[in-house]
């Protein structure tokens, strides 16, 4: 006998036939008492929500004994959800303990160093390596392959770098728009 509720009741002595013709014991009485004392929420023009209709019966106002079940079953399956989801949350703040998660700001600083070192250490090797390029080649195109394989190798060696796990130290110098972002979230952390 588990109806599903209106949207809402146009008044109090509506929602009383309803909640009676659909197995809930409940009285008149009852109804405009709660209603008076604030425990069945009534809007201003005397209209009553299904969803607040609906909390109030199931908290203040008994089914007759055919749909106990039903009450029961659905108290069963809400209290279930409600120890699923403190499941999910104790889990992942579990988590975050053990460090498995890392602050999103921690991420992207963690990154943005990253892409720093590698910035860096290609601008080294074209420095470094320009001599031994232009020696490769002989200043000549059809050693463009020579040349071509030479620069993979090396970034494919940048790039192994890059990718470690190793902890890299970013020095970031005064004046420079690193330094003034790091600046500017050191401000926000301490407001």
């Amino acid at each position: 006998m588990a109806a599903d509720f209106p949207e809402k009741f146009k008044n109090t002595m509506e929602l009383v036939t309803w909640a009676k013709a659909n197995g809930w014991r409940l009285e008149k009485s009852t109804a405009y008492g709660h209603a008076k004392k604030g425990l069945l929420r009534v809007q201003s023009d005397k209209s009553i929500l299904g969803v607040d209709a609906k909390v109030w019966l199931l908290a203040m106002v008994g089914r007759e004994s055919g749909d106990a079940a039903d009450l029961g079953a659905e108290k069963m399956q809400l209290e279930i959800r409600n120890l699923e989801i403190k499941a999910q949350k104790s889990a992942f703040e579990l988590d975050q303990l053990k460090g498995k998660y890392l602050p999103r700001a921690d991420f992207e600083r963690e990154l943005a160093g990253r892409a720093i070192v590698l910035e860096s250490g290609l601008r080294r090797m074209f420095a470094a390596q320009a001599a031994r390029m232009i020696a490769l080649v002989s200043g000549k195109a059809e050693k463009t392959p020579e040349l071509t394989a030479f620069l993979n190798g090396t970034l494919d060696d940048l790039l192994r770098t890059y990718a470690s796990t190793e902890t890299y130290q970013v020095m970031v110098l005064p004046g420079t728009a690193e330094a003034e972002n790091q600046e500017e979230e050191a401000d926000h952390e301490t407001d």
